[in-house]
């Protein structure tokens, strides 16, 4: 697993060093979910997420599940995944629900061949999602 970036760009203005400040204790007070939690969405989808794919995934959550995204969480990538880890009691069940994916895949994808095998691949892996915060499961999926 990659080490998280570290972000050093100047920030100039208050309501900017006072959104850095919230996000590093949100990272601080959330520990290693937010990782896990990219690294699961990585394995699963088997894409790199970006804070828009990410925003899409979390909006079909939120219409679902009646939970509210607050406003950094919509404009900053790492405390989105803040969001995903203090919503994931939550979030987990409809991710790893098969119909889910398979809609949100479908919507992403063009259908040719290899991602039709692709699709046949994550759906296979729903049947036995994973949990990141289980250690055993991490450690005995292959």
């Amino acid at each position: 697993m990659q080490t998280r970036p570290s972000n050093r760009h100047k920030r100039n203005t208050a309501q900017s060093m006072r959104d850095h400040e919230k996000i590093q204790k949100r990272l601080q007070s959330n520990g290693v979910m937010p990782d896990y939690i990219s690294a699961f969405l990585e394995k699963t989808y088997g894409r790199y997420f970006t804070s828009a794919s990410l925003l899409l995934l979390a909006n079909n959550a939120v219409s679902k599940l009646n939970l509210s995204i607050d406003r950094l969480a919509k404009r900053n990538r790492q405390a989105l995944l803040c969001w995903y880890a203090e919503n994931w009691e939550k979030i987990f069940p409809l991710i790893s629900n098969s119909a889910f994916a398979h809609s949100l895949i479908h919507g992403n994808i063009d259908s040719d061949e290899s991602n039709e095998e692709r699709i046949n691949l994550i759906e296979i892996e729903y049947n036995n999602p994973i949990d990141p915060r289980d250690i055993s499961q991490l450690l005995n999926s292959h």
